[in-house]
């Protein structure tokens, strides 16, 4: 156990761990199938009981890598667009786009901001504002405040574990890990909840005019 420990500690203290950090985030941007979150509130909680890596670069390597990969996203959905290949074309997929961009034009920050904490849900939205023509400027403006803040929100995770764990790495990256699985099952749950809450029909009397005939007479 101690020797897997210093392994682990050795490792995030070298300085490789953010340019891969970076590269983790980036890949996530568009092909969601590495734990870019879990790493960063691991680390997190590593640096809390070790002293490394560093917070501040840990933040900036996971955000940035994160940025660079939502634009790549993007500009690959814009090149390829919605009319290119024909399942794109279909009735229903068409409407769905269409749908997808009106959500952007409505609530894009909410989206943009929201998506990061959801299972797959930054790649759909990278996706869909590329190919929708969502407009550049403002997603990446959006983007890149949705990724400082999640980062952020990843390290704090960390910290808060790193605390309960004091100098033992091992037990505080795991509780870490659970902690932010734990707050991601529930912020999935709630948003969901908001999202079905937003869609439900709203019955409302109604308020036809009437026009009642004098009685003759």
């Amino acid at each position: 156990m101690g020797y897997l420990s210093g392994l682990i500690l050795q490792a995030a203290g070298a300085w490789w761990i953010f340019p891969a950090l970076f590269v983790f985030c980036l890949i996530d941007g568009f092909l969601p199938i590495l734990p870019n979150a879990t790493l960063i509130v691991a680390l997190a909680a590593l640096s809390e009981t070790s002293g490394s890596p560093n917070l501040w670069l840990l933040g900036a390597a996971g955000a940035a890598g994160a940025v660079t990969g939502d634009n790549i996203a993007y500009r690959i959905s814009a090149r390829i667009g919605t009319t290119r290949y024909a399942w794109s074309r279909k009735p229903g997929i068409d409407r769905a786009l269409h749908r997808a961009r009106f959500e952007l034009d409505k609530r894009g920050a909410v989206l943009i901001f929201t998506a990061r904490y959801l299972p797959g849900g930054r790649t759909a939205v990278n996706f869909t504002a590329g190919a929708t023509a969502y407009p550049l400027t403002m997603f990446i403006w959006l983007d890149a405040a949705a990724a400082v803040t999640w980062a952020g929100y990843c390290i704090g995770v960390g910290v808060i574990a790193g605390k309960w764990a004091q100098h033992q790495p091992l037990p505080a990256a795991a509780a870490a890990i659970v902690l932010s699985l734990v707050i991601g099952v529930i912020t999935d749950h709630l948003l969901q909840r908001l999202h079905r809450h937003r869609r439900a029909p709203t019955t409302r009397p109604e308020t036809g005019d009437q026009t009642h005939t004098p009685d003759p007479g």
